[in-house]
């Protein structure tokens, strides 16, 4: 839903300076820094981020909480994080020494705030609970242990504020015990800042995920003890240089990632094999050997030159229309029937159960081609139209010479309608006879691979095969439209189809035409509400698994007739097509967003899911264009989607408030000739300037500090004075 592959914010690197290699004499100071926090804010993930630069991911982190503490001793037994603990700042080098503590309320860590230079106070912006007990448990806590002593607030876990929506985090397994965010958990930086304003902290976010505000925070940290020594050791040159806390960058949150449309995968191949089995609408019978195979004409047109030139060349007798429905009466012809038997009979059937020549009703009017396979081609009455009575129904005859045998040429057809060829076979001399009589040189090609050991060549060839099948479906039968035998009448024309390729690709239309409907045997099925260019795409893409190219411009028609026919492949190419189109527009500096509010609707109405879902992501992302020039006919959407688009509008309205916050900090900044790049938060984080009374002083006066040390160690920190 969000990418956050890419850290909004660019990381500073900060200069790391072997310790081992330069005298302690280099080192300007060492600053001691307690953690402290509620259980499960993040401390530790903090604190390995920064000190052994611990990447994490986001199964790493969604995990049941575990409380465990980061050792202070990898300092004196791990030289890699010594080396890291140094770090140059404004002109200096300072080793930070981090102190992680336990998050139990009931734990002493009197020990800990023993000798701290500052305080690093969490808590996680995903648990409301962790803010309010800052006031309740730390900053009193802070009171009675180290009064002095300077505080910085961190909200950790910032990108809980936008990854709670996403998927991917939603489908993480999280553990039993791991509490889901929800919208009514985040907490806004603006209410972290004024829990830190209250005792005159300075404030910062960050995220060990995306690797946000991590520099800042302990840059800063480092910044805000060095302050405080400098009111001590004021004639230090170093302490001079170093500068107040500097403010931070709001952590701008990623936009919706769109949704990537993924095509199912394509099944055209896979379909038309499924012919091979079925026998509904086989328009052409051959007989080899007294036994008959049925097969499609468009199917072995497509495949193989021989049966082209068979069925459309010049010579040829057959019609376009193949299953020609001649009306006329029954007692013209008389009642025989042709005999066949399904290509997927494995066995060859014996003599006894070949047709002879009373079995077939032979029209006058065919001849003998010349061909050195065929023998004869002819027109038979096929069965009587049980939905039209008076009507009969003829199919074609074709004869093969008798050298090519049942076995080989069933053989054949399973490579005419799959384009692969079978290993477990026993046969092959037969074949290689069949395909030289039918010119089939690759299947001759792909057979001697087989018997010689090199069937990895045969994929190169299946390959062009299948390409070369759907070039010709697109030019005969699109194209052209030969051999059709269905027309559907639409709004605004007539459109010619093939029956078998309709029912090997669409489920509806198998049901239509092979049940007893009257559709099955129709000259002409009329489709209300269609248009002939949205029907036009249906039948390309039923022939050759492609979305037309102008689909776009009727998107809505093509989506709504595709739910008609149930392809959901269909819907899927349209929606890619679209988002695409629209994508590009987008990317060349076109204003599409009337465009897709006005697409948004519709798409939700006939189910085109992603695509909407494209939209109104898409809508979220580019809110502050809505509110300034397409507001009127945002509010013409409907309330389900105004709301979605008002709660995950991006940017959020807090980070709005952010940025207005540091744009103006950063313009006084500029009026008074201060630093062009960060703003010092001297105001902020003097608590000085800011104590008002001595119940909420945690200010860093040296008065204080003598006051405290007069009374017992235990009194409580609200009755000293500032």
């Amino acid at each position: 839903m969000f990418d956050v592959e890419e850290s909004p914010i660019p990381e500073r690197k900060r200069e790391q300076v072997p310790c081992m290699l330069y005298p302690p004499t280099v080192l300007n100071e060492y600053i001691k820094c307690v953690v402290i926090g509620d259980s499960g804010v993040g401390k530790t993930h903090l604190i390995t981020a920064w000190a052994c630069n611990t990447h994490y991911n986001l199964e790493q982190l969604v995990k049941t909480h575990v409380s465990t503490v980061w050792a202070h001793d990898h300092y004196r037994k791990d030289p890699e994080i010594l080396e890291k603990s140094v770090v140059s700042i404004d002109g200096g080098y300072v080793a930070l020494r981090l102190w992680d503590t336990f998050g139990y309320h009931d734990k002493d860590r009197g020990f800990a705030y023993k000798g701290a230079d500052v305080i690093l106070l969490c808590y996680s912006v995903a648990m409301p609970r962790s803010l309010n007990n800052l006031r309740k448990i730390w900053i009193p806590e802070i009171r009675r242990r180290a009064p002095t002593t300077p505080v910085v607030v961190v909200g950790c876990q910032t990108d809980l504020r936008y990854l709670y929506r996403d998927e991917h985090y939603q489908k993480i397994h999280k553990g039993l015990m791991y509490k889901v965010v929800q919208e009514k958990d985040i907490v806004t930086p603006e209410m972290g800042r004024s829990v830190a304003k209250e005792i005159g902290a300075p404030y910062y976010e960050c995220s060990v995920y995306t690797k946000y505000g991590i520099e800042d925070v302990f840059l800063n940290v480092i910044r805000a003890a060095m302050v405080e020594k400098r009111k001590i050791r004021f004639w230090s040159s170093f302490l001079r240089r170093v500068q107040y806390p500097q403010i931070q960058a709001p952590m701008k949150l990623p936009p919706l990632l769109l949704p990537k449309i993924e095509i199912p995968e394509e099944t055209l191949h896979v379909d038309l094999c499924e012919l091979l089995h079925n026998q509904s609408e086989g328009d052409v019978v051959f007989l080899v050997r007294g036994q008959c195979f049925r097969a499609h004409k468009i199917c072995l047109v497509v495949s193989a030159i021989v049966f082209e030139n068979l069925f459309l060349g010049n010579d040829a007798i057959v019609t376009d229309n193949a299953n020609k429905v001649l009306k006329r009466s029954l007692s013209s012809h008389g009642n025989s029937n042709v005999n066949v038997t399904s290509s997927n009979d494995t066995k060859c059937r014996r003599s006894s159960d070949t047709i002879g020549p009373d079995m077939i009703n032979t029209r006058k009017d065919y001849s003998i081609l010349v061909h050195s396979a065929f023998l004869t081609i002819e027109e038979n009455k096929a069965c009587d139209n049980p939905f039209k009575p008076g009507e009969v129904i003829y199919q074609t005859v074709v004869t093969l010479r008798n050298e090519i045998t049942p076995r080989a040429f069933q053989y054949i057809l399973e490579y005419l309608y799959t384009g692969s060829v079978r290993e477990d076979f026993d046969a092959f001399e037969e074949v290689l006879v069949a395909c030289g009589l039918l010119h089939l040189t690759d299947l001759a090609l792909m057979i001697s691979n087989l018997t010689g050991s090199e069937e990895y060549l045969n994929m190169e060839l299946e390959k062009q095969f299948k390409e070369y099948r759907k070039c010709k479906l697109r030019e005969i039968a699109l194209k052209k439209e030969r051999l059709t035998d269905v027309r559907f009448l639409v709004d605004d024309g007539a459109i010619r189809a093939h029956k078998p390729l309709l029912m090997a690709r669409c489920e509806m239309m198998y049901a239509m035409f092979n049940d007893n409907f009257m559709e099955s045997s129709a000259d002409s099925i009329v489709l209300p509400g269609v248009s002939r260019d949205v029907f036009y795409a249906i039948r390309e893409f039923l022939y050759t698994g492609e979305c037309t190219s102008g689909a776009t411009l009727n998107c809505l028609g093509i989506i709504e007739a595709a739910n008609r026919f149930c392809l959901p492949r269909l819907v899927r190419l349209v929606e890619a097509r679209v988002c695409e189109d629209l994508t590009e527009a987008d990317k060349d500096g076109e204003d599409i967003i009337e465009d897709v509010i006005k697409l948004l609707e519709p798409a939700q109405l006939h189910n085109a899911e992603l695509l909407s879902d494209w939209c109104v992501k898409y809508l979220c992302n580019h809110f502050l264009v809505i509110k300034q020039k397409y507001l009127k006919l945002f509010h013409k959407l409907s309330p389900e989607n105004i709301k979605f688009i008002d709660r995950n509008k991006w940017p959020p309205e807090w980070y709005m408030k952010e940025l207005t916050y540091f744009d103006h900090v950063q313009a006084q900044s500029l009026k008074s000739k201060k630093s062009k790049r960060n703003f010092q938060q001297k105001q902020q984080f003097s608590r000085v300037d800011q104590c008002t009374n001595a119940a909420s002083c945690l200010c860093f006066c040296r008065r204080s500090k003598i006051v405290v040390e007069e009374r017992d160690s235990e009194s409580p920190f609200d009755s000293v004075e500032p």
